[in-house]
């Protein structure tokens, strides 16, 4: 089992124990879409303690209904892949989006300093 962050998502591959995956090799319209069953190749996903896991599932499944993970797309032909770092970048604390819409959405709340 695995520890879960108060605050930072724990990200992997090859990672059976996350809460949710994201495909990182696929066609560029599948590439970043989280599922639910683990399959081997994808990128693993946990969860902060401070998000319910089936709204972290919720926020990436908006990520990549917006189209969001095609600027990170790398590859020339009809397989394309996501890397790890690139993923971890945009979890990392502090982060957050522009929706379409124009509304924040924060993706990893910003760290307490004193």
């Amino acid at each position: 089992m695995y520890q879960r962050h108060p605050y930072q998502w724990t990200i992997h591959s090859a990672f059976p124990g996350a809460d949710f995956w994201l495909l990182s090799r696929h066609s560029q319209e599948m590439l970043g879409k989280p599922i639910q069953e683990y399959q081997k190749g994808c990128f693993g996903l946990l969860a902060p303690e401070c998000y319910d896991p089936r709204y972290a599932f919720y926020r990436c499944e908006y990520l990549w209904s917006n189209q969001f993970w095609y600027s990170y797309a790398y590859g020339s032909l009809n397989l394309q892949h996501l890397r790890i770092t690139d993923v971890k970048k945009v979890f990392k604390p502090g982060s957050y989006i522009i929706s379409p819409a124009g509304e924040l959405i924060v993706l990893t709340p910003q760290l307490a300093t004193a």
